[in-house]
């Protein structure tokens, strides 16, 4: 496992796997004109083979992007939020489900913070990282909750969104490699997270 994310340590920041050193201090070692060597001998706690498959992988990302996942610059922002609103109006249905109590599955509170951190969470990814951010499955959590789920040929991440506003929203997700994230936000910061779903796709 080269790297991981963890928001509940580092503000988020993908670091070397047990390190507290940002991944993106190689990019910016390299980018100065600085060698693979001289960023080891600096930063002694990450290994050569953790280093070397970060460049890997970011290669890797780079040939092999799909362009459906790539943003067309010229197109509206407003194309994206109307896709997303499309998949909301879809999920509206397992406010009707009933478990065998007869009671809902899901919280209508819980389902209008999903949509509302979805939202956010597609222009996040459209105004900082100019991708469009695919849609999750939408589907019933524990205790009333809401889970967003996410799975790729590659990849799996799965969020899930309390109804009681003052309860953080939990996730986790890995991926083939090994590479993980995990954590709990508490604030409406969900950076590291839409960079991470961004990636994914």
């Amino acid at each position: 496992m080269p790297m991981s994310v963890d928001l509940d340590m580092q503000g988020g920041t993908p670091c070397f796997a047990g390190t507290r050193v940002p991944v993106k201090a190689l990019f910016d070692a390299i980018e100065g004109g600085s060698s693979l060597e001289k960023f080891l001998s600096k930063y002694p706690s990450v290994s050569d083979d953790q280093a070397r498959r970060v460049l890997q992988q970011a290669e890797y990302l780079i040939e092999t992007q799909a362009p459906c996942n790539a943003t067309d610059p010229n197109e509206p922002i407003a194309n994206d939020i109307s896709r997303l609103e499309g998949a909301l109006d879809e999920a509206g249905s397992i406010l009707r489900r009933l478990d065998e109590d007869g009671n809902p599955v899901v919280d209508r509170k819980a389902l209008a913070r999903a949509a509302d951190f979805l939202r956010r969470s597609t222009i996040k990814s459209r105004m900082s990282f100019r991708r469009t951010m695919q849609m999750p499955t939408i589907g019933p959590g524990p205790d009333g909750s809401v889970d967003l789920h996410w799975l790729t040929q590659d990849s799996e991440t799965l969020v899930n969104i309390p109804a009681d506003p003052a309860s953080p929203v939990t996730f986790y997700g890995d991926d083939r490699e090994g590479n993980s994230v995990k954590g709990s936000l508490v604030s409406d910061d969900n950076g590291g997270l839409v960079l991470w779903l961004t990636m994914k796709q």
